[in-house]
């Protein structure tokens, strides 16, 4: 890991791509925050399905990946699952993909009306990165996702994922402040 010195002079400026770093790690921060507490993971523990490696990386990214690469991989087909049935307005399909502790406080009609009120961009996505993968225990995980609605604008959300019966499925997402780099 790579330490950046900070020091306390007016006069010194952080580069732009420190600026950037401590930026991605703060919206990080943020996600581990507002989404800790989300539901309780019911999931049973599972053994880890692969050995550790870094995901692929996405270009523009400047911080690596702790998801082994078969989890990294199988997350982004959750997700993109998922938004491939809102795409399509097929709510049941993409609450199917919701956990059962999320599926359990909320219904198909409430999930749709949420999400096209609240998440337009994700409602009608054309494409999607994800920018950072953490998992936090062999059964959750948390993805950093920036998602490009048909209209072009974009947003960035924090998912949390848990395993269920050997698949992972979204717990909950938010929206993350903005940053710079939102170019899908």
């Amino acid at each position: 890991m790579k330490l950046i010195r900070l020091e306390t002079s007016k006069r010194s400026r952080l580069p732009s791509r420190s600026v950037h770093v401590i930026s991605r790690l703060a919206a990080l921060t943020a996600v581990l925050a507002l989404l800790a507490g989300c539901s309780v993971d019911n999931s049973p523990a599972s053994s880890p399905r692969d050995s550790p490696t870094e995901s692929p990386s996405n270009e523009g990214s400047e911080l690596s990946s702790e998801c082994r690469l078969g989890v990294a991989s199988e997350i982004d087909a959750t997700i993109s699952a998922q938004l491939a049935a809102f795409s399509q307005e097929d709510f049941p399909a993409a609450f199917a993909l919701a956990s059962a502790g999320f599926q359990k406080n909320t219904d198909v009609e409430t999930f749709r009306q949420v999400i096209e009120l609240s998440y337009p961009e994700v409602a009608d996505s054309v494409k999607h990165r994800i920018d950072e993968c953490r998992q936090l225990s062999p059964s959750t995980a948390l993805a950093l996702v920036v998602v490009k609605g048909r209209t072009g604008n974009t947003v960035k959300l924090g998912y949390r994922l848990v395993l269920e019966s050997g698949n992972w499925r979204i717990d909950g997402a938010s929206t993350l402040a903005s940053g710079v780099d939102q170019e899908v």
